[in-house]
């Protein structure tokens, strides 16, 4: 119930909306990128669904939205989209039927208050599920196609009537390379996480992409839905949270200036403490802490076990700027093995 609860709470944010339409559901249409491109995303509003129907209100899971289209006198002014979260087990085959249900109800109740003219349309409604469930979704996705065969009219003749259909955006099977910098699309990586790897890309992702202040409030929401599925495979996710944080500092030039700081800082020390207990003592205990924290910096960002690979390897290094290059390969590498392979002066 918290998962579903943290995934709806994801769905109620304009940018997941916007994110869902741009890629996921345009992709799905003949000439949606076009399409959707008309929309003119930042006047997308949410509708109260208590307005629309009970059936509705009962189920808290389902979300209306509305937006304008940029060009309203060549078609219609406003896109409804009726936004579905599945996260039943099991598929629902009649989901067709209960998608018309909602549209006809969710028309009407855009009527209710006044008397409709010659003149007057229907906006434009737009039906999305996405579901998250283990089995993959089987039902048909058009309400013609749960008409039985010999009920439907010979090919040429036109259908008994219009079939209203939806767009399906079934996370656990995706098969189509992720766009990037999409909200959804770490939604669906998410779901799909095979392992720590998978998880501190995510992270990361999340991370980048709602970096701003006033993606706080969805950056929690979205921070708070991960650890619940993190903690149910076994991730350290402290180390993530950590090694995320050095990855931002690292973009941002800000890791290279704290680690030479505290280096500066360590040799400071180390000659203060060599003047008064004498240079040689004072210069050892002093590259032994400044090995120690490079342990730790290398262990945070690429893994204890990368750690303690480093730790080995520095026991018998007492130069300080090679410590001091090591402090920066820490910085530059990107794998674990490519610091081990510097380290040891094999690359």
């Amino acid at each position: 119930m918290r998962h579903d609860r943290a995934y709806k709470a994801l769905f109620s944010h304009p940018l997941a909306v916007r994110d869902l339409l741009r890629e996921f559901v345009a992709e799905q249409l003949e000439g949606g990128r076009e399409w959707v491109e008309r929309l003119d995303f930042s006047t997308l509003e949410p509708l109260p669904t208590e307005r629309i129907d009970p059936t509705l209100r009962a189920r808290t899971n389902d979300l209306v939205w509305r937006v304008r289209f940029r060009d309203p006198a060549d078609g219609p002014e406003w896109l409804h989209v009726l936004l579905m979260l599945e996260f039943q087990s099991s598929v629902d085959w009649f989901m067709a039927l209960r998608v018309q249900g909602y549209a006809v109800r969710l028309y009407e109740s855009l009527w209710q208050d006044r008397r409709p003219g010659r003149d007057d349309r229907l906006p434009a409604l737009l039906a999305v599920v996405v579901y998250n469930g283990k089995a993959s979704w089987t039902a048909a996705t058009a309400l013609g196609d749960l008409v039985g065969a010999a009920a439907r009219p010979q090919a040429g003749t036109g259908p008994p009537f219009a079939g209203e259909s939806y767009v399906l955006v079934d996370v656990g099977e995706y098969e189509q390379e992720l766009p990037l910098g999409n909200l959804v699309s770490l939604v669906v990586a998410a779901e799909r996480m095979a392992g720590p790897g998978d998880a501190a890309d995510v992270l990361e992702g999340a991370l980048r992409l709602l970096a701003s202040a006033e993606q706080e409030p969805l950056r929690e929401t979205f921070l708070g839905w991960f650890r619940q599925l993190v903690g149910r495979t076994g991730v350290d996710l402290e180390f993530l949270e950590d090694r995320a944080k050095m990855e931002q500092m690292e973009q941002s030039g800000a890791l290279r200036t704290t680690l030479e700081e505290r280096f500066r800082a360590m040799h400071d020390a180390f000659r203060a403490e060599g003047e008064e207990r004498g240079l040689e003592q004072g210069l050892e205990r002093g590259l032994e802490r400044e090995r120690q924290l490079l342990v730790r910096q290398a262990g945070r960002k690429f893994g204890t076990h990368i750690g303690e690979a480093v730790a080995g390897l520095l026991a018998g290094i007492d130069d300080p700027d090679r410590l001091q290059d090591v402090g920066e390969w820490i910085v530059d590498c990107g794998l674990g093995s490519e610091l081990l392979a510097r380290i040891q002066g094999t690359e």
